[in-house]
């Protein structure tokens, strides 16, 4: 996992709750490494480690008490030895949980899953609580109806594993009785009396302490309300705009306005607007969107009591089991042959188990507590703006664009776009600056007051796909010029293509003369064979019975 970003202007401090966490541990840890100097004392040790090895082997060799207490020897040195790491860990993380107020501020982390958070604004339902509650919340249901079902994320895993201990706490108590019921059927098989086997009242005391204790810390964790879960939902269509791929940088550039500390946004997520064809050259469809998040505002720590119980819990336990682990009761002066394996051997390993069971305890305490304590909320608002619609791509000219050309054409994009926001004033947490989970959403006043700037922002994209951009509209002379250049320009095309068909059409063919016609007697002497026309005055020939210019019919002589 990434390290967290440490920015000079954020005040991030987990406050007075984790420096006594850090100052128990640190403490825990000396006291840890006290019980392990004693142990080391009542073994004669360091004064007799040189003959450590020499003292064991007599032991084995005199007889089953001496081996017995040779056994009980190995075994307390091994947890002298454990708690005094265990001793010296606590005590070194206890000084670093105590050092890390004084440390840089540290920003916080991004959301664990922001497609859940843009699920969770889109569907209107917070996803952090959809998960199947396992069959202890089941039955914490009958006390807490609503609360079960809205823990959160950090608080699940210890309700429900408190909630399971005392059912698996008790499985050894049932095994030793069963042991004490069959104690004449192991007799009968062994041959020689066992004696009493005394039963684990103090095992069955302090599982039962501590499982009480472990189930009434859970208990604080179980809200008693259901977390609030309000939205904003706003949508707006721009018609006539041009390539939306200004818009998510006009959004970005407008929410610099709601930063927290002069620090930038977050953009959690971000789908870069596509333009996707629809299987026509000029047309398609547009989508994109984008994820943002303003910086998260600290607002403090919840649930210090259960953390303080966890706390002490850790602080009683983990000392207690590492003493019944290095003080194992054992007097080889009434030890009597025959004994040790089927009295003494069972009650030493009920305490040892009985030491770890306490040991294991104190240190889950631990971890809870470091997860209550160290657990901050945040407050942000998060934004989920979505971009559908389609569009059209055209081609636009404009004359004298160029100082070289009379005429310029460019493609343009001319959108139909609707924007879609989701928005909510997200209430989240974060264990040790880590990931952060989801747990309310509001809607504030000012939250809508937001979405509606943001839509102003993008209003002005409103018609802007068939803008010409570059020319003075206004001036008369401008427009004149532009007018002029293109009638040239239209009349010099046009005798272009004039000029090409001329030159592609094939050359005319050339025209034959009339041969000249001899003269006839007739015409020699001028007599002709025609007619005057009454009705048009035109000549025709004698024998015409009807006018070939006016349609004149003649009378037949």
């Amino acid at each position: 996992m990434a390290k967290p970003i440490i920015h000079t202007k954020y005040r991030l401090e987990l406050g007075h709750p984790y420096r006594v966490y850090g100052i128990a541990r640190l403490v825990l840890g000396l006291v840890l490494m006290l019980i392990a100097l004693k142990a080391f004392q009542g073994l004669g040790l360091p004064a007799k480690a040189s003959g450590m090895a020499q003292d064991l082997a007599a032991m084995f060799g005199q007889g089953a008490p001496r081996i017995s207490y040779g056994f009980h020897v190995i075994l307390t040195f091994g947890f002298a030895c454990y708690a005094l790491a265990i001793g010296v860990l606590h005590a070194l993380a206890g000084a670093e949980h105590a050092a890390r107020l004084y440390l840089p501020a540290k920003v916080p982390d991004d959301f664990l899953s922001p497609e859940m958070v843009s699920q969770s604004l889109r569907e209107r339902e917070i996803l952090t609580y959809r998960s199947v509650p396992s069959a202890a919340l089941r039955v914490l249901r009958a006390f807490f109806a609503e609360g079960v079902a809205f823990l959160a994320p950090s608080f699940r895993p210890m309700v429900v594993a408190n909630t399971d201990y005392i059912p698996r706490a008790l499985a050894p108590v049932l095994v030793v009785a069963i042991l004490i019921s069959a104690r004449g059927t192991l007799e009968r098989l062994v041959g020689s009396p066992i004696g009493p086997v005394p039963f684990p009242t103090a095992w069955l005391i302090v599982v039962l302490a501590i499982g009480a204790f472990r189930l009434g810390a859970a208990m604080l964790l179980i809200p008693r309300q259901v977390p609030a879960a309000e939205f904003e939902r706003a949508s707006q269509t721009v018609g006539g705009a041009g390539h939306p791929e200004n818009f998510l940088a006009d959004l970005e550039n407008k929410s610099d306005e709601f930063r927290y500390l002069d620090i930038p946004n977050r953009i959690l997520h971000r789908e870069e607007i596509t333009l996707v064809n629809d299987g026509t050259a000029d047309s398609g469809k547009i989508r994109g969107g984008m994820l943002l998040e303003t910086q998260p505002i600290p607002e403090g720590q919840s649930h210090l009591l259960p953390g303080f119980l966890f706390l002490a819990g850790g602080c009683i336990c983990l000392p207690l089991g590492l003493y019944l682990l290095c003080f194992l009761p054992f007097d080889p002066r009434t030890f009597r042959p025959g004994e040790f394996v089927l009295q003494r051997l069972p009650v030493m390993l009920l305490d040892i188990v009985l030491g770890v069971v306490v040991l294991q305890n104190g240190r889950r305490f631990l971890r809870e507590a470091e997860a209550v304590l160290g657990r901050m909320l945040f407050s942000s608002d998060v934004f989920d703006i979505a971009f559908s619609g389609t569009y059209y791509r055209g081609e636009i000219g404009a004359g004298m664009a160029h100082d070289d050309s009379l005429r310029s054409t460019s493609m343009t994009i001319r959108s139909e776009v609707i924007i879609r926001y989701f928005a909510a004033r997200c209430l989240s947490e974060s264990v040790g600056f880590g990931k952060r989970d989801l747990l309310e959403t509001t809607a504030p006043d000012d939250l809508r007051q937001r979405v509606r700037t943001l839509m102003s922002t993008l209003e002005q994209h409103q018609e802007r796909g068939a803008k010409l951009v570059g020319i003075d509209m206004e001036s008369g002379k401008a427009i004149e010029q532009i007018v002029g250049a293109n009638v040239q320009l239209q009349a010099a095309k046009q005798m272009a293509v004039d000029q090409a068909k001329r030159q592609s059409s094939p050359p005319p063919r050339p025209v034959l003369k009339e041969e000249p016609k001899l003269l006839t007697s007739e015409a020699k002497t001028g007599e002709s064979d025609l007619k005057e026309c009454p009705e048009c005055a035109e000549m025709v020939r004698a024998k015409a019975r009807k006018c070939r210019f006016c349609g004149y019919q003649f009378e037949e002589s």
